[in-house]
Formats: structure tokens, C-alpha cells, sequence
């Protein structure tokens, strides 16, 4: 117990010039971005259900996913292919093959079917091939972005609602949200777009001005994604359209700790400031802790591909959270308590 109150104590005397961490994290990840456009000219990697390709399912074959991606990868150079097993109950019962062949490619979809029929061993009518245009995958990210954007347009109406000074400030901003989201989802016009990311500007200029512990719960939910996706690209894994989901579920479970946080230390003042801060941390932790054993367990056990994206998602987001709750949430709190007394 006395290294735990050293530690404690550490912690609260220190807090304030810990936020250095997760600022570094930040540059590490816009450098992530940075390396990864220049070698491939966008700052993520995606997979076919976001940039378009092609899709084959083979079942009933005993040809490994190494030994398939090697044959292939070697008849087609300067194509992109994935190939990864299909289980059941931890036994092999096909693969996947993917590949950046788009639909317009009809003839090179054929032949590439045929290919695969060759490496696996299966018949080609057997093959069940499924194929996304360059121009739908294209589409199916821009909506997928905008999705992020207008779920953190009312994750923050939500968290000013509650951290705000005035009712009046409150309400314009929520009916502005929810301009911007009408705006968003419902048109592509570039002005349009222009319009509501200056609204969105706005909107964050007026969180940071009259409620630091709204715009530091929208910024914790933010450096969130920006670091889950950096780490992602940085390792290669592609993301898809479940990856997306995953990112949407990920500011739903970060916020909670960040909110635990703020509450504690912003509305109740009734014990020290030490003490509120290490108890939320103390509630905050088994929380993401609970969460994250229970989403580690999914992620080893289950089949489903689309499952474990989102999974992997999640687990890498939630351990960023940590650093980014305790971290930088905090620290901003700190600062915040220490100019406004």
C-alpha cells in the first residue's frame, strides 16, 4: 500500500506535465500518416469493401493461405492479394482471396478465377466471387467518414449539455449540431461540406471557451482515433468497412472514462482534489480493464473476420484510451482548476 500511495501521490503532484506523452503520441501518429501517404498515396490502408476489388471464397480446399497468397502474389505481380483461412471450430474449411481487381475487369476477374481454381484445387463453378467497383468502395468510405464526423458532432452537444455554463449557449449549440449532421449526411456538395466543417470549427472554438472539460472529453475521444488509426496503418493492417464500426463503438466506450473523470473532478468538490482524482482513476481503470478482458477473449475465439476487426479496433483503442484519459484528460483538468483558482 505504500508504493501504491507513493505512486498515487506521484501522480497527482505530477500531473499537470504528463500531457507531454500523449502529445508525442499525437506527432508520432501524423507522422505514421505522413510515411504511409508517401508510400502509398493515402494515409490508411484499405481493404476491397473501401478502395473496390474482388472477393473469391474457396471452400473445400486443403491449400494453405501462404502457399495460395505465394502462387498468386507470383502470377500477379503488380496486384495487391490477401488471402486469408476460413475456420469452423478451429478446423480449416476454406480460404479467401482478395484482390484489387476491380468489376470493370470482367475478363481479369475470369482469369484470376481460373488462376485460383488452379492453386486450390476446387472447381471454378465452386468459387463464389464477389466484387466492389473502385468508385462504390470510394463511396462506401467517404460515408463511413462522415459517419465518424456527425457521431462526434452529438457525442460533444452531449458532453457540453452537461459540462456547459448557460442553457441559451447550450441549446444553440446542440440545434447547430444538428444542422451540420443534416448537412453532412445529406449532401456532397463541396460548399456544402465547406460550410458545415467552418460550423464544426465553430462549434469546437465555443466548447473550449466556455467549457474546458467538454472540449478535453472531445479531444481525448479524438486523439483516440487518430492513434488507433495511425497504429493501424503503422503495422498495415487493412481497414474495412467493420473497422469503421469499431471506430464508432470506440468513442462510445472512451468517453465513459473521460466523462467519470470530469464529473468527479468538475461537479462533486466535496473531498480533496487528490482524492477525486485517484478514485475515478481507481473506477475508470477496472472499467477499461473489465472491458478490454472481455473484448481480448472475443477477439481470440471468434470466426468471424468482420468480428474480430472490430475487436482488434477496440482492444488497440482502449488501451490508448488509458494514456489519453489519464494522461492528457486529466492533466487539462488539472491546468483548468489551477487558472480558474
Amino acid at each position: 500500500m505504500g508504493i501504491v500511495s507513493s505512486l498515487s501521490d506521484w501522480y497527482v503532484d505530477n500531473i499537470s506535465y504528463l500531457i507531454i506523452i500523449p502529445i508525442l503520441f499525437v506527432i508520432a501518429s501524423l507522422a505514421t500518416f505522413a510515411l504511409t501517404y508517401a508510400e502509398t498515396g493515402d494515409v490508411i490502408y484499405r481493404d476491397l469493401s473501401l478502395s473496390g476489388g474482388v472477393s473469391l471464397t474457396v471452400l473445400e480446399t486443403t491449400a494453405s493461405a501462404d502457399s495460395v497468397q505465394n502462387q498468386l502474389s507470383s502470377e500477379y505481380p503488380n496486384n495487391d492479394i490477401n488471402v486469408r483461412t476460413l475456420t469452423e471450430l478451429g478446423q480449416q474449411i476454406g480460404v479467401v482471396v482478395e484482390a484489387d481487381i476491380t468489376s470493370q475487369e470482367q475478363d481479369r476477374i475470369n482469369t484470376f478465377a481460373a488462376t485460383t481454381s488452379d492453386v486450390t484445387g476446387v472447381n471454378q463453378d465452386d468459387i463464389s466471387i464477389d466484387s466492389v467497383g473502385a468508385s462504390l468502395g470510394q463511396q462506401f468510405f467517404v460515408q463511413t467518414m462522415k459517419a465518424v464526423w456527425v457521431a462526434f458532432l452529438f457525442m460533444g452537444a452531449c458532453v457540453f449539455y452537461y459540462f456547459g455554463d448557460t442553457t441559451k449557449r447550450k441549446l444553440i449549440t446542440a440545434g447547430i449540431s444538428l444542422l451540420i449532421g443534416i448537412i453532412v449526411t445529406t449532401t456532397s456538395s463541396p460548399v456544402a461540406l465547406l460550410i458545415a466543417a467552418g460550423l464544426t470549427i465553430g462549434l469546437l472554438t465555443t466548447y473550449a471557451t466556455y467549457s474546458i472539460p467538454s472540449i478535453a472529453v472531445i479531444l481525448a475521444a479524438f486523439s483516440d482515433i487518430l492513434i488507433t488509426v495511425a497504429v493501424l496503418s503503422f503495422f498495415e493492417v487493412k481497414m474495412g468497412t467493420a473497422s469503421i464500426a469499431g471506430l464508432l463503438m470506440l468513442i462510445g466506450y472512451s468517453v465513459d472514462t473521460d466523462i467519470l473523470l470530469s464529473t468527479r473532478v468538475v461537479k462533486e468538490r466535496e473531498d480533496p482534489y487528490s482524492e477525486r482524482v485517484i478514485d475515478a482513476f481507481t473506477t475508470g481503470i477496472t472499467m477499461t480493464i473489465t472491458t478490454l478482458s472481455a473484448i481480448t477473449v472475443t477477439y481470440l475465439l471468434s470466426q468471424s473476420q468482420t468480428l474480430r476487426q472490430i475487436m482488434l479496433v477496440l482492444i488497440i483503442g482502449l488501451t490508448i484510451d488509458i494514456v489519453n484519459t489519464w494522461l492528457q484528460n486529466a492533466p487539462l483538468l488539472d491546468i483548468h482548476r489551477k487558472w480558474t483558482t
